[in-house]
Order: C-alpha cells, then sequence, then structure tokens
C-alpha cells in the first residue's frame, strides 16, 4: 500500500524526465491495444455501404484526379478526413490496413493530446489518469479498425483543446491561431465543431475573474484562424455548387431525416418526397428541401418535436446494452467492455463533478461541460446514435477521472495539489 501511494504521489510531480515517460507510456499503450484489435479482425469482409466505404471512395477518386467527388455528390461530406485518406493511399497505395495503422496511430496520440489539456484544469495525475483512461477505452480502441472518421477527429479536438488553454495561459496570439487553426480542421472534419469560439467565449464570460485582458485578443485570433481555415471550402463549394454552403450538404437532409412524420430519432436515410437524389447530383436541392420541409414539420407539431428531443437525449446517451445480435465474439466482447467503462464513467464522473462543482474556481471546469451540452444539441435537432458522442465521452471522462482523484485522495491521504488550476491563466505551469 506505502509503495503504491508513493507511485501515485510521484504522478503529481513536475520532473521532465519523468513526464515525457509517462506521455510515452500512454501512447504505447493506446497504440497496442489499437494494433491488436486490428489484426485481430483483419480479414473481416468490408462494408459497401457504411460512411468508411464512401470516405474511401472519394480518397480514390481525389488521387485520381476526379477531384471531390463521392459518386455525383461534391460537398456531401466534410472534406478532411478524405483528404487524411487521399494522402495515405498516394504513399501506400489504396490499402485499407495502412489506413488502419494510421487512425490507430492518430487514436493513441489522442491519449496524450488528452493528459496534456486535462492538467492544465487539474493536476498531473489528473491528466496521466484521464490520457491512460482514452488510450484503454474500448470504443476508442475499436474505431480505428472500423475507419471511421472518430479516431482522427478525437486527436484534432484534444489537440485543439492543449493548443486552446495553453494560448490562454501563456496569453499568446500565436497560440491562439495555431488552436483556430487546429479547430478549423476539426471542423472540417465533424461540423459541430464549429461551435468551439461560441462555446469558448461563453466559458470566457462565465470565468472572466480568471483570466486576464488579453483573453479576448486569444478568443479573435481563435476564431478568426478557425474562419480562415474554413473559408478555402466554403468559396470552394460556393464555385462548384453556386450556392452557399459553410461545410457539406448533407446537414440539411439530416434536418429532414430527424424532424419528418416517420422520423424514429435514429439514422433513417431519406429526402424529401418528390426529392430526386440522382447519386447525389441533386445534394443542393436536396439540402434545401430538407431544411424547408424539416422547419415546416418542426411548426406544425412543436409539442411532438419537444417530446422527440427528450427522446433524442437518451439515444444519444443512453448505454450500451443493446445491439449484440449477430455480432462476432470480439466485437461482442469489446461493446460489453464499453459498457463497463460506460458505468464506470458515468458514475465517477457524477462524483467528480459534484466535487468540482464545490472548488472555488468552479466556473473554469465547466469548459468540458459545455463542449458536452453544445456538441449534443446538433444531434437533438437532428438525428442521433451512440456513436455520435464518442468525442463527448472523452470529456465524461475528465469528470470520472477527477472523481477517482478525489476518492484516492480520501482513501489514501494522498498530499496533492488543488485539484482545479486556479493560477493557470497568471502563467504558472503544470
Amino acid at each position: 500500500m506505502k509503495s503504491l501511494r508513493r507511485y501515485l504521489e510521484l504522478l503529481d510531480n513536475r520532473d521532465r524526465r519523468f513526464d515525457l515517460a509517462m506521455l510515452a507510456g500512454i501512447f504505447v499503450v493506446g497504440l497496442a491495444l489499437r494494433l491488436a484489435y486490428i489484426a485481430l479482425l483483419r480479414g473481416a469482409p468490408e462494408t459497401h455501404t457504411e460512411d468508411p466505404y464512401y470516405y474511401s471512395l472519394i480518397a480514390r477518386h481525389l488521387i485520381e484526379g476526379k477531384g471531390y467527388l463521392e459518386i455525383a455528390s461534391r460537398a456531401y461530406r466534410p472534406p478532411a478526413y478524405p483528404w487524411l485518406l487521399a494522402g495515405i493511399y498516394s504513399v501506400a497505395g489504396v490499402n485499407l490496413f495502412a489506413a488502419r495503422i494510421a487512425l490507430a496511430i492518430f487514436g493513441a496520440l489522442s491519449g496524450v493530446c488528452a493528459a496534456l489539456w486535462v492538467r492544465q484544469l487539474s493536476t498531473r495525475r489528473v491528466g496521466y489518469l484521464t490520457g491512460l483512461t482514452v488510450a484503454v477505452y474500448p470504443q476508442f480502441v475499436r474505431y480505428p479498425q472500423t475507419l471511421y472518421s472518430e479516431a482522427f477527429y478525437l486527436f484534432l479536438l484534444f489537440l485543439g483543446m492543449t493548443l486552446l488553454l495553453w494560448a490562454f495561459r501563456r496569453s499568446s496570439v500565436a497560440i491562439g491561431v495555431l488552436t483556430g487553426i487546429t479547430f478549423g480542421l476539426a471542423a472540417l472534419t465533424r461540423e459541430t465543431t464549429l461551435m468551439m469560439p461560441a462555446i469558448v467565449g461563453v466559458w470566457l464570460l462565465l470565468a472572466r475573474k480568471n483570466f486576464s485582458r488579453r483573453a479576448a485578443a486569444v478568443w479573435i485570433a481563435i476564431a478568426a484562424a478557425m474562419i480562415f481555415t474554413v473559408l478555402p471550402w466554403t468559396l470552394r463549394n460556393y464555385l462548384v455548387l453556386h450556392t452557399f454552403v459553410p461545410i457539406a450538404t448533407n446537414s440539411g437532409i439530416n434536418f429532414y431525416i430527424g424532424n419528418n412524420p416517420a422520423a424514429t430519432g435514429l439514422p433513417d436515410w431519406r429526402l424529401v418526397p418528390g426529392v430526386s437524389w440522382n447519386d447525389g447530383a441533386n445534394e443542393v436541392e436536396a439540402h434545401r428541401r430538407g431544411m424547408q420541409e424539416g422547419l415546416r414539420y418542426i411548426r406544425e407539431n412543436i409539442a411532438h418535436t419537444v417530446g422527440t428531443w427528450f427522446k433524442k437525449v437518451w439515444l444519444l446517451w443512453r448505454p450500451p446494452v443493446y445491439g449484440y445480435e449477430d455480432l462476432s465474439v470480439s466485437v461482442a466482447v469489446m461493446r460489453f467492455m464499453w459498457l463497463v467503462f460506460y458505468v464506470f464513467t458515468l458514475g465517477f464522473g457524477a462524483y467528480g463533478f459534484a466535487k468540482l462543482w464545490r472548488a472555488p474556481a468552479r466556473k473554469l471546469i465547466q469548459l468540458p461541460l459545455l463542449v458536452m451540452i453544445c456538441f449534443s444539441i446538433p444531434y437533438v435537432l437532428t438525428f442521433t446514435d451512440t456513436r455520435y458522442r464518442l468525442p463527448m465521452e472523452g470529456f465524461a471522462i475528465f469528470y470520472a477521472m477527477v472523481g477517482v482523484e478525489m476518492l484516492l485522495r480520501r482513501v489514501m491521504k494522498l498530499n496533492a495539489s488543488p485539484i482545479t488550476n486556479e493560477r493557470i491563466f497568471a502563467g504558472v505551469p503544470r
């Protein structure tokens, strides 16, 4: 017990070599688990009806010189992930195994980034615990193999969080620009990230007593850099589609999927009756009509729509106790492990948040909660599935690890820094 206590207290020291060793360990563990899962499922049949197939199709068209083209659609999906795949294919050929290896590396780096941004809000030990949990979290381990964009997106999101907090700690406009570029790339992977400037702005207002006057300049740099990162793609869409589409045309279609007489709250791809998809050639019309008809349905069915919002919140955050039918043993085991981690995260997360709420600088640690709430809104307004909450689970893990930290302090009588890093924005490192 004494040796364990000594090691846990060692996790809170500031020795650079120890820090690098811990971060390297998180990366190695995360990469090893992801590569092992990829090897376990190597040879499994590839799907030709899900998002990964179409991402790969766009990537192949890019390296073949056909431009950003799915079948006939030219802006149905956000572009960053297909461009990443195209880069991999240009080096390794159209090799899905190579793409999975690259995503495993990004997934492992997500754990490192999680440790780096969390310890800027809390302690180094909480940062290491969060990074390790992200490294071993079953769904995060699984997704590089599936070739969905989640692994790449989570890396960009957590890298952006690291740079964000670093920018405010240093009061650095230059780092703010890097933050905005990173969040811009994340938005070009998943559009929900477009809300980050507004989320950060609300956070600054809530915790304004903890920030210097230069924080406003840093925020402006973040927002401006993010806009200018997304803007070239928006201009490209205008030139190609002859209409304003910030990132992708699927937003209007998704809005209609979630707001029509047959909507269930779950993915059920459909268009407005009378609109022809034509392999995506009519994507702009489908996008416009989807927004129009979705809004009309909401106006005519306000009470029902509000009721479905609560249902969608449940569908988004429900425990993974379903969907075991027709799964292979390995995938079913991973899903069950996900359930175990989900219960662990929910329980300790509630405990950790309650403890943080009593802290003097509690407004500082509301940023992860704001991200979770705001990122949930687009799925409540359209449709949802548990896959869409995966990036938000990374923020929930932060609160869970605070709960673990508080329990360890109570049981093992640990000597430790304050649980919230109240002086981080005064330039004091952690």
